[in-house]
């Protein structure tokens, strides 16, 4: 289990966060998939600032609005990167609310 998943949120929460998001259609399914995916790996570290550190095949900065990866820096404006940090900080919220 990675950080994400121990410290900041249950799995429980995150699958609630990605099934409203695939229920609503906001995002590319196959990215929002591959973005799942990078969370539920161990590839994945959180920030103390709210940045979410991913390594895929190489590391990148994400936020929930910008990432350093060249399909974001091609105009791309949810990158997989970006949703995985969306959905982190949806299940972080959820969290905090119960």
């Amino acid at each position: 289990m990675n950080n994400i998943q121990s410290e900041v949120t249950t799995k429980s929460n995150l699958m609630k966060v990605y099934n409203k998001a695939r229920l609503a259609r906001v995002f590319d399914p196959k990215r929002l998939n591959r973005a799942f995916g990078i969370i539920q790996s161990n590839s994945t570290r959180l920030l103390p600032d709210g940045r979410l550190d991913v390594n895929v095949n190489d590391w990148h900065m994400a936020t929930i609005s910008g990432c350093d990866c060249e399909d974001h820096k091609r105009g791309t404006k949810y990158c997989k990167h970006i949703i995985a940090a969306q959905l982190v900080f949806k299940a972080q919220r959820l969290a905090v609310t119960k």
